[in-house]
């Protein structure tokens, strides 16, 4: 009986699986200080991973649960604020001289249409660079010269070099262009629709900058059209040119 007894004792004491993520995913989000003091109640925990089962009814890994708990919870302290285009993109809009392209689309626009094609390119400025709480996953948040929503884009892992913290380029106030977009829109509003990562990035650098100009100088002078050895192209060599 003593036996069996504790045998009972010891499976009350395992705590369940699920009441312990949501414990952990709670104090990630008390950790990153999102909402200040507040923190969300176990209940909205609860209800935002259900709704993301239901999404994922294939499967649903911690880290894309922790993305959206972390970012649907900071979309809920914000959303009462009104939207403005970021203060970076007004100090650029000078000296952006380009003519929008005709396959641009706008972060508005993809907000009104809840879609958007594969051929699209999108302009934007990087406002934020993050690693998602208890992941390694890295976020941009991007806006637009047009457009005053900005939008979230799951960076793609050959691009995690550049957004180091300390050495990356992807900085705020940085330009890149994106196509290839997917979009991941979960249930509960426009708010959550996000770009999923793509491999067609392209990060531009500005001359009259003195990092970028040093980076040029480094990275694009060495080679030239001239120096393209098909045989050394297929045995992997890659090369970088600089032109106009």
């Amino acid at each position: 009986m003593d036996i069996i007894g504790q045998q009972k004792q010891g499976e009350e004491d395992e705590e369940d699986p699920f009441l312990k993520f949501i414990d952990y995913a709670r104090s990630i989000l008390v950790e990153t200080g999102i909402g200040g003091s507040n923190a969300p109640g176990w209940s909205w925990i609860v209800s935002r991973i259900l709704k993301n089962c239901i999404a994922y009814s294939s499967g649903v890994t911690p880290a894309i649960l922790l993305s959206d708990l972390s970012q649907a919870w900071n979309e809920q302290i914000r959303g009462g604020a009104p939207k403005q285009r970021p203060e970076c993109i007004n100090q650029l809009k000078h000296k952006h001289k380009r003519v929008k392209l005709p396959s641009t689309v706008t972060i508005d626009s993809i907000y009104e249409k809840r879609f958007l094609s594969l051929n699209s390119v999108i302009e934007a400025v990087v406002i934020d660079s993050y690693i998602l709480p208890g992941t390694n996953i890295h976020m941009l948040t991007l806006g637009d010269f047009w457009s005053s929503n900005t939008i979230d884009l799951y960076l793609h892992q050959r691009f995690y070099k550049l957004a180091d913290p300390n050495n990356g380029i992807l900085k705020k106030g940085r330009e890149v262009f994106l196509t290839g977009c997917c979009l991941r829109t979960a249930s509960g509003g426009p708010s959550q629709t996000r770009l999923l990562p793509t491999e067609y990035f392209i990060v531009l650098l500005d001359e009259d900058q003195d990092d970028d100009a040093i980076l040029l100088g480094a990275q694009f002078c060495s080679d030239s059209f001239s120096s393209i050895s098909l045989e050394e192209v297929k045995q992997g060599v890659s090369y970088s040119l600089f032109a106009r």
